[in-house]
C-alpha cells in the first residue's frame, strides 16, 4: 500500500454518537496508536497492553466521553485490525462514537496526523492530538489546553511539563528575548547538549487551529535523524512565520506519563493504585496492610469498609458502607450492598446482597446474583462467627 492509498475510517459501531450531543462540535481529538512499542519486548500492540485491567489505549475513551468533542479520530498501524477490533468493542461499551484511519506505511507523527485528517468533518475547525499510550490524560486537561488556545488567539496549545529528568522527551524553545513566546521544539536525539538541558518538556499533546495544521503538515519534510515527519516540527514552522504558539504547563507530571516499556507500565499502575488508597482513605475507607491493593481508577467503596492489601478490586466495582474485603478476594465489575464479607474468591459482574459473607472454597458464576444474609463457601460461617456475624 503506497502513503496516498487512503484507508476508510471505520466506525466503532457505538451504542451512543458523541457527535450527536457534543458538548465541543467543532473540536476533533486525534489519537495516536500506531506505534509498534518495540521496546515493551512483546508480540501485543503496546496500546492493548493491560493497566488497571483496561487496554492503556482504551482510557482515552472514559475522558472523551467526559469531554465530548464532535469527532475522535484513532490513527492505527501496527496490528491495526486487532487494535480497532478491541478499542472499538470499548468504545461501544462506554458509548462513544469513533472512527478508525490507518497510518501505512508508519513514517512518523506528522504522517500520522496526515492520515487522520483525511477523517474530519468539514465543520471541525479545531484539532487536538495526543497519544494513546499517555493514559492518565484528563478530559480536564484537553478542555484547558484548548480553552488557553482559544484565549490567546493562538494557531497551537502545546502541553508542557517542568520534569527533574526530561529524558526522552523533546525540549521545549523560547525566544531569548520573549520567554513567553515559543519558538519551536526539538527531539532529544536531534538537540544540541545546550538543548538537552532545557527541563520543559513537551509531553506530545496539542490544540491546533485546523487550517494553521494543515499548512503545516503540508510543508512537514523529514529532515533528521529518524527520517520521520514529526509533528513537533510544526510549532517551529507555525511560531518561524509569525503564528502564536503557546505553553500550557500541565499541573500534575504523572497525568501525562507515556508507557514506553514494562517497566513504566508496572510504575504507572502502582501509582494509580496509591492515587485510589488515598482517595479511599480520605473518604473513610480502611486499607489493611502495608501497601496499596489492587485497585482500578473506576472502584468505589464505603465509608467503614475494610479492604485487605491482597485483595483486588477491578473494574466498576462498588462495595457498600461497612463491607469486609478479606485477603485473596477479587472482585470484578461487581455491586456490593452494605456488611458483605468476602474472602478467598473471586466474583465476577456479580451482585451481593447486604449481609451476605462469601468465604474461601466458593465458587460463584460470573453474574451471579446473591441474596442478602446469604453464607457461601467452606470458611463462610467460621469467619462470619471471627466477624461477630454470627
Amino acid at each position: 500500500m503506497t502513503a496516498r492509498e487512503a484507508v476508510p475510517a471505520r466506525q466503532g459501531a457505538p451504542a451512543t454518537q458523541v457527535g450527536r450531543a457534543a458538548s465541543h462540535p467543532g473540536t476533533a481529538w486525534v489519537v495516536l496508536a500506531a506505534g509498534m512499542g518495540t521496546r515493551m519486548r512483546s508480540s501485543h500492540p503496546k496500546v492493548l497492553h493491560r493497566l488497571c485491567g483496561r487496554p492503556m489505549g482504551a482510557f482515552f475513551l472514559e475522558e472523551a466521553r467526559r469531554w465530548q468533542p464532535g469527532q475522535v479520530v484513532v490513527v492505527t498501524g501496527h496490528q491495526a485490525a486487532r487494535v480497532e477490533q478491541e478499542l472499538g468493542a470499548w468504545a461501544q461499551r462506554l458509548g462513544v462514537a469513533i472512527s478508525f484511519v490507518r497510518q501505512e506505511p508508519q513514517r512518523g507523527t506528522g504522517d500520522a496526523v496526515r492520515w487522520a485528517m483525511t477523517a474530519l468533518a468539514p465543520g471541525v475547525d479545531e484539532v487536538a492530538v495526543s497519544y494513546a499510550d499517555v493514559p492518565l490524560l484528563s478530559a480536564g486537561t484537553m478542555v484547558e489546553l484548548v480553552a488557553q488556545r482559544r484565549r490567546h488567539d493562538a494557531a497551537l496549545a502545546i502541553l508542557t511539563a517542568v520534569l527533574d529528568d526530561p529524558t526522552g522527551y523533546g525540549r521545549v524553545l523560547r525566544a531569548p528575548d520573549e520567554p513567553d513566546r515559543v519558538t519551536g521544539v526539538v527531539e532529544e536525539r536531534d538537540a544540541s547538549p545546550e538543548q538537552r538541558a532545557i527541563r520543559e518538556a513537551n509531553v506530545g499533546v496539542y490544540a491546533f487551529r485546523r487550517d494553521a495544521l494543515e499548512a503545516a503538515l503540508k510543508a512537514l519534510r523529514p529532515d533528521n535523524a529518524q527520517g520521520e515527519y514529526y509533528l513537533t516540527d510544526t510549532v517551529g514552522w507555525l511560531a518561524s512565520r509569525g503564528e502564536r504558539v503557546v505553553a500550557v504547563p500541565v499541573a500534575d507530571p504523572l497525568e501525562v506519563t507515556g508507557v514506553n516499556d514494562r517497566r513504566q507500565l508496572r510504575e504507572l499502575e502502582r501509582a494509580v493504585c496509591q492515587r485510589v488508597a488515598e482517595r479511599l482513605l480520605a473518604s473513610g475507607v480502611t486499607l489493611r496492610g502495608g501497601v496499596a491493593p489492587l485497585l482500578d481508577p473506576w472502584v468505589e467503596v464505603g465509608p467503614d469498609s475494610v479492604i485487605d492489601a491482597t485483595a483486588s478490586l477491578l473494574g466498576t466495582t462498588r462495595v457498600g458502607r461497612g463491607c469486609e474485603i478479606g485477603p485473596g478476594a477479587v472482585l470484578v465489575d461487581c455491586e456490593l450492598g452494605d456488611d458483605v464479607s468476602v474472602e478467598g474468591v473471586r466474583l465476577v459482574a456479580c451482585k451481593v446482597g447486604s449481609g451476605a459473607t462469601i468465604g474461601p472454597g466458593a465458587w460463584i458464576p460470573p453474574g451471579s446474583v446473591i441474596a442478602a444474609g446469604a453464607r457461601i463457601g467452606s470458611g463462610a460461617h467460621r469467619w462470619a462467627h471471627e466477624r461477630g456475624g454470627l
